[in-house]
């Protein structure tokens, strides 16, 4: 984590998806994932919807969200982070495909 960056402010994220003509819950719906999941990661750790947003924005979301991710690029969450750690045979895959 780098202590001097900081995570974009929520409503600089739904700028960003607006002007491309889009919502949170549009874009969760097209990646798979409940809209609910995209417009919690504006206010927590939610991996899932983290990742559709950042996609969509085409960054990685460690550049979105730096205080939540270490050096590596891996969350700092502790449940989150247990699932990166789990062999690879009981991860889950996710749909990633927005649209």
């Amino acid at each position: 984590m780098n202590q001097n960056a900081h995570n974009w402010h929520p409503a600089d994220i739904l700028a960003a998806v607006h002007k491309q003509g889009r919502t949170l819950a549009s874009i969760a719906r097209a990646s798979g994932i409940a809209p609910r999941t995209a417009s919690k990661a504006l206010q927590e750790p939610c991996h899932s919807g983290e990742q559709v947003i950042a996609k969509f924005l085409g960054k990685a979301a460690h550049e979105i969200w730096p205080n939540r991710y270490d050096k590596d690029g891996i969350p700092l969450h502790p449940y989150i982070r247990k699932q990166f750690n789990a062999p690879a045979s009981t991860k889950t895959s996710q749909k990633m495909a927005v649209v």
